[in-house]
């Protein structure tokens, strides 16, 4: 089956840094390959309280 019609699934495994346990309910967005993320990160930053964070995020993102 091809990834556009998978829906949800696990592709990726996420360790925090210095963590050898894996996450869960994580969700790996990568703007450079999908143009939903983009917009997914832009709404992510206009929402939170962490005016940094929003920053970096539209640093990030800003060209794509």
């Amino acid at each position: 089956m091809t990834e556009n019609k998978r829906g949800l699934y696990e592709k990726y495994v996420v360790f925090k840094t210095n963590e050898t346990i894996p996450l869960v309910d994580c969700f790996v967005l990568r703007p450079e390959k999908d143009p939903a993320a983009v917009a997914a990160l832009r709404a992510y930053a206009a929402a939170t309280e962490k005016r940094a964070l929003a920053q970096d995020i539209y640093d990030w993102i800003g060209k794509k």
